[in-house]
């Protein structure tokens, strides 16, 4: 999300509703494990894609 809002912190703790030390505290992480968090992040979209895909499978399977 921060790198959707180029970078802007603030930006990013008011759109997630949380607040800026909390988001600074991620940022901080990503700093520290960039590696660790961007493998993180594919697999938590190659889990939703796979998700989506059963999904729309089942939803065809049972006329939806």
């Amino acid at each position: 999300m921060a790198r959707d809002n180029d970078g802007d912190l603030a930006e990013t703790a008011a759109y997630l509703e949380l607040s800026l030390g909390l988001v600074q505290a991620g940022a901080s992480y990503y700093a520290a494990y960039p590696q660790e968090v961007d493998e993180r992040i594919g697999h938590n979209r190659d889990e939703t894609h796979d998700a989506h895909r059963a999904f729309l499978a089942a939803n065809d399977a049972f006329g939806g």
